[in-house]
């Protein structure tokens, strides 16, 4: 264990139970860390940086299709917002799949969310003029189960409908989103 000392604490002359107390937390702290090692938990002491997920390979995923979202409030609680007119969507668990494909009916059957999860983006601008779909996810980066999600959205002109656009893919293996890059724009979630 390293400490830093200051100015301040050089000159502050040093209690004698002092050294006991920093034992005892030294001790309670090794002790958590066992019990967390020993229910499978892996402590690193490096930390992941958005230069680790970058680089880290692209896996394969399993496009489950687009879908409007006429009612978006349906799925709010599923999403995680990147902004006014985009949104992270996250399901990992059956009750929110079932809640995601009330909202979104036009994909396809709930892949295995045991070993993966389900991620996509949600666009809120509403009904593009130009007839196209808003958004595509790329690409998912992972390191470890974290993972980077890769995604462009089409700018133009968009009708205040309300309606919102929904591409939607698994991921096996990933269990939380890091980072989502759009247009080479970096949101992060943590």
């Amino acid at each position: 264990m390293t400490f830093v000392s200051t100015a301040t604490d050089k000159c502050r002359r040093k209690q004698p139970w002092e050294a006991g107390r920093r034992a005892l937390i030294g001790l309670a702290a090794g002790i958590s860390l066992l019990g967390l090692a020993g229910c499978g938990k892996l402590i690193a002491d490096k930390s992941l940086t958005l230069s680790d997920l970058k680089a880290s390979p692209t896996v394969s995923m399993q496009r489950l299709g687009r879908s409007l979202v006429v009612n978006p409030e349906a799925i709010r609680k599923l999403c995680v917002p990147l902004g006014p007119r985009l949104a992270l969507l996250e399901v990992r668990t059956a009750g929110q799949w079932h809640q995601l494909q009330h909202a979104a009916c036009e994909l396809g059957p709930q892949p295995n969310l045991k070993d993966g999860m389900v991620v996509g983006l949600v666009c809120w601008a509403g009904t593009p003029v130009d007839g196209g779909w808003p958004i595509r996810v790329n690409a998912v980066h992972i390191y470890g189960t974290a993972g980077l999600v890769e995604a462009d959205f089409q700018g133009g002109n968009y009708l205040p409908d309300g309606v919102g656009y929904l591409e939607a893919v698994y991921v096996p293996g990933l269990r939380s989103v890091l980072v989502v890059a759009v247009n080479g724009t970096d949101f992060c979630m943590q």
